[in-house]
Formats: structure tokens, sequence, C-alpha cells
């Protein structure tokens, strides 16, 4: 079962062809829209339960009037009179829907790679999605190193003693954002957002640029296993959620979701205790 990308377009009387933004099923307006297939998912109902989920304990919990997530509407898709099956569309999570200006930005994580300020060092930003697992978006291609400032400030923060992680943490992080993002993840033993599907935006504020974690993509949490097989790739599903070791800690440090072994969290905690 494929899926597919509508790019909505309009043309005018000369030939000339724009980008057409609208609004489907009640969603914000974009000019392009992912049919996904939700081939992995026997319920149907893991995406839609999922964003909800957030949707209802942090999507909304910051100081902009914006979704700081995704929504999700059910269609049954006919293609040239031949039905397809069900599918969902997804509002993207990009600039636009986080109200990211110019001189903000937006990060991804696709990728679980270690994050140390020494690896940004040694390969140019092109690389980064490669040996970082990092992407930059809402722009042309991976920027330049003035536009993984940002970001860099965050990895550096994580690599810091207790002491410079305490003190730093409350600047640059929204706190009930962290709060709301570990709650999530404990309730959820959310798998996929440990080491990877994390969006990170940085938003500019009176007093400097503050962190805003957003979550996506948890196949692996509600149960699909890893198959290193073409015809069975993260399609089998398994009963037992597996759960990874650390990831019962208190305190709204999020210096364990990027495995620093021997951190100590601000409630005097290691990882793993």
């Amino acid at each position: 079962k494929k899926g597919y990308r509508v790019d909505l377009i309009s043309v005018t009387s000369t030939g000339v062809i724009n980008k057409n933004k609208e609004k489907v099923l009640g969603m914000r307006k974009s000019d392009s829209w992912i049919f996904y297939a939700i081939y992995s998912d026997g319920t149907k109902v893991r995406d839609q339960f999922n964003t909800r989920i957030w949707d209802r304990l942090g999507a909304w919990d910051t100081p902009y009037d914006t979704r700081f997530g995704t929504s999700m509407k059910y269609v049954e898709l006919v293609v040239n009179g031949e039905y397809r099956g069900l599918y969902g569309i997804f509002e993207p999570v990009d600039s636009m829907q986080l109200e990211i200006s110019d001189q903000e930005y937006l990060y991804k994580r696709t990728y679980g790679r270690e994050l140390l300020a020494e690896t940004m060092d040694s390969v140019a930003p092109s690389e980064y999605l490669t040996v970082l697992g990092m992407e930059l978006k809402g722009r042309n291609g991976q920027g330049n190193e003035e536009d993984w400032k940002c970001f860099r400030t965050f990895v550096e923060m994580c690599q810091s003693d207790d002491e410079t992680f305490r003190a730093e943490a409350e600047k640059l992080l929204n706190m009930d954002n962290v709060a709301d993002i570990w709650l999530y993840l404990q309730m959820m033993y959310a798998e996929d957002n440990i080491y990877k599907n994390m969006f990170f935006a940085f938003k500019k504020e009176s007093d400097g640029y503050r962190m805003y974690l957003v979550p996506w993509d948890t196949d692996l949490t509600w149960g699909n296993t890893y198959v290193d097989d073409g015809e069975q790739l993260y399609v089998q599903w398994s009963r037992n959620m597996r759960r990874l070791s650390g990831m019962a800690v208190s305190g709204p440090a999020l210096n364990w979701m990027w495995e620093y072994p021997g951190k100590v969290a601000p409630d005097g905690r290691t990882p793993t205790g």
C-alpha cells in the first residue's frame, strides 16, 4: 500500500503555476498534503490516538497561539476511480505550523546518533544528517554554522557539569514544555522519541532563544518491532511493548534523552537511578 503526496497549485491564464494553499477537512492551510497509508498499523487508530494524547497534554501548553504538534483526519482514497483504502492526512510539523520566523530555527532529529559538540566540529553542517541524525528545517539545505548555533548551545548544555546544566536549563528551555514532554515519555514509554523522532523549535523571546520540543512518529512505541527484512521492515507487531532501561527518572532534566552516562538530574538521580 503506497502513500501519496498531493501538491495544490493554481494556473494563471498565461500558464504560470503558483502554489495554492488550501484548508483540508478543517485543518490549517497548506499547499502540500501527505496521505499516510497507515500500512503498519492493523488497528488504524494508533497514530490518531497518539496525536490526540500530545494535543491534550502539551501541544497547546506554550505562550503561542498555535499547535506545537499535528492533527490527523481519516479519509478513504479513490485514485482515477480505483478505491485505494483508508488513509490518514496529517498537518505537517513545519515552520508554518510552529510559526517559525526567519530569525528562528527548527531542527528535526531523524536518526539516533550521539550528540556531541566535538562531533559537530568534526564535520560540516551538510553532513549533520548522516553523522548526528539532525536536519535543519525551513531553509535550503543544512545551512551553515550560524544556523546551528542555537542547537549547539543545547548540546553543550547537555554535556556540561551538573551545576552548569541546572543554571543554563531554565534559561534555554521552556520548563512547562519540558514537564509535558517528560510526562508524555514516561506515560507511554515512548521509545521512538528517546533517541530520534523529535523536533527542536527555537523561538526568539524577549530574553533570548527558548527551545520547545515536539514529538512525532510512535510506531515502535505502540508495538511495531524492527525486522531486518525488505518485505517486513518495521511491519511486524508485538503485543509486548519494549521498555528501555533508564526511562523512569525524576525531574525535568532532558539529559537522559541523549544518553550521557553518569549525568545527574536536578533531583540528584542518575539516568538509571
